[in-house]
């Protein structure tokens, strides 16, 4: 792709990202409120397949749960198909805290459930490069500090750097870092470390 190119898919994606943050607060509910928000998580047979070793995306996405690529993914298809661009997903949480409008999955079931469906989506829109750092997914909560304090930022910061320097992205698109009224923590904080990383 050409630098003229990647300005234009930087302003895209700006506007995406406003247009998809703008309203589209995660209804994210706890199965069991009042719940610990730090659950045991579970190992994943799907995160086992996560690609190793270096790569080289032009686009690197960085949010906190599945479905969070979702209002931009049709467009990571489109310039995968149109322009060749190789773009990677980092997602913080497996989304095991979400609600469940289509089944009984709940907990770590839920979460697996939909670790997966993100890899079959992602998949289709030519995206390889799925990583998944499986920090807890817990109720809905405003508080960047709380999800930092569940995360672990250090160690989180130090998965996502890493991921960052083996994939040398282009460009790094991830969520509103602002405590914004309604922005999920999980939003804020996953913004904050795609930033520091």
């Amino acid at each position: 792709m050409h630098i003229g190119r990647y300005r234009r898919l930087i302003s895209i994606v700006t506007l995406l990202t406003l247009f998809a943050g703008h309203g589209a607060v995660a209804a994210q509910t706890s199965a069991t409120p009042g719940a610990s928000p730090v659950a045991s998580p579970v190992a994943s047979p799907v995160a086992a397949r996560e690609p190793t070793g270096p790569a080289d995306l032009d686009v690197l996405f960085i949010g906190a749960h599945p479905d969070d690529e979702a209002g931009r993914l049709s467009t990571y298809g489109q310039w995968n198909e149109n322009h060749n661009a190789r773009v990677g997903v980092i997602t913080i949480t497996r989304g095991e805290g979400g609600g469940n409008a289509a089944g009984t999955e709940e907990g770590p079931a839920l979460g697996l459930l939909r670790e997966a469906e993100e890899r079959r989506a992602v998949g289709l829109a030519g995206i390889e490069r799925i990583y998944n750092l499986d920090k807890v997914d817990y109720y809905y909560t405003v508080s960047a500090p709380l999800t930092e304090d569940v995360w672990g930022y250090e160690s989180t910061l130090e998965r996502v750097v890493r991921i960052v320097r083996e994939t040398t992205p282009e460009v790094v698109v991830t969520m509103n870092p602002s405590p914004t009224p309604g922005n999920h923590g999980h939003h804020q904080m996953a913004a904050r470390l795609a930033i520091a990383a």
